[in-house]
């Protein structure tokens, strides 16, 4: 028997930005630790963030708080974390618990990449 896997990443850089797609779910122990050591990983390297949050299917409280996790690092670095693509139960999950406030959402990627290079400038 295989083992599923619940949640891909895959970072593309942007110039000084960097963008982490993620495919799949955020719902497990396994998916909420990947998620946090890539996303603290990056932020500690980069100082603007794009969560390509498109191809997530589905999230649970756990992601709610690696989300959390993250913008918090991403402060604590001086970084700056936005999302892209997000499906309406994930923003409104993220807005229901106030995480959105921490975050600014875009429609596309080169809008997110290029309104965060022009406010980190």
């Amino acid at each position: 028997m295989g083992t599923i896997v619940e949640l891909t990443l895959a970072v593309r850089t942007h110039g000084e930005s960097v963008v982490l797609d993620c495919k799949g779910r955020l719902t497990s122990v396994f998916s909420r630790y990947l998620f946090i050591e890539t996303v603290e990983d990056l932020v500690e390297k980069h100082k603007i963030v794009v969560l390509n949050l498109e191809s997530v299917d589905k999230v649970d409280a756990s992601a709610l708080g690696a989300i959390a996790a993250c913008v918090s690092c991403a402060i604590d670095h001086g970084s700056s974390i936005c999302c892209v693509g997000a499906k309406k139960q994930v923003r409104q999950l993220l807005e229901v618990t106030r995480i959105a406030s921490f975050l600014k959402f875009y429609d596309t990627e080169k809008e997110a990449v290029t309104a965060m290079n022009a406010f980190a400038a």
